[in-house]
């Protein structure tokens, strides 16, 4: 193998490991954010801190603000705005009383929107902390907030959607 094939494979490795070690961070210390964790990691690897951080804000997965104690995500997908995910955005605002990308008083709660979440066929869905919930309406929205907020994780359910596919006839 190539020397210069070799070196561009040891910083892909280096790469993954620097988004391993990000993403792994923040979930252990949700509220402290990524500062410290970019830092150390730029040290480690030998490299200047803005290239850590570049990767570390391009990607919606990693914070580099504090956040909350559960993260409510509302995919934005086409799919997702087809289902009008913008009432279950707007039901999270009513229920937690803050916007996207803001933080409850307390803490508790960080309210974002994500681009996909990879569940189209279940449109709308929505992440609490790392739980999919699919085919979400408003109520259910409103009634995983408030679980949540009364110290209760929120039941995932199994459900499946209220649109009903025209029968085909057999060949």
């Amino acid at each position: 193998i190539r020397p210069d094939i070799i070196a561009r494979a040891l910083d892909q490795a280096f790469f993954l490991d620097d988004l391993d070690i990000l993403q792994r961070h923040p979930r252990r210390h949700r509220v402290a954010g990524i500062g410290k964790a970019v830092k150390e990691l730029a040290a480690f690897l030998e490299l200047d801190p803005g290239s850590v951080l570049d990767t570390a804000s391009f990607y919606e997965e990693f914070w580099t603000v504090p956040r909350g104690e559960h993260i409510v995500a509302v995919c934005r997908s086409m799919a997702c705005e087809f289902c009008d995910s913008a009432a279950i955005t707007k039901v999270c605002e009513e229920e937690l009383g803050i916007g996207l990308h803001e933080t409850t008083a307390d803490g508790k709660f960080t309210l974002v929107e994500l681009e996909c979440m990879g569940s189209c066929g279940s449109a709308p869905v929505s992440l609490f902390d790392e739980d999919l919930h699919e085919f979400v309406t408003p109520e259910r929205m409103r009634q995983i907030i408030r679980d949540a907020m009364n110290g209760q994780r929120p039941k995932v359910e199994k459900t499946t959607s209220d649109l009903s596919l025209p029968q085909q006839s057999g060949h």
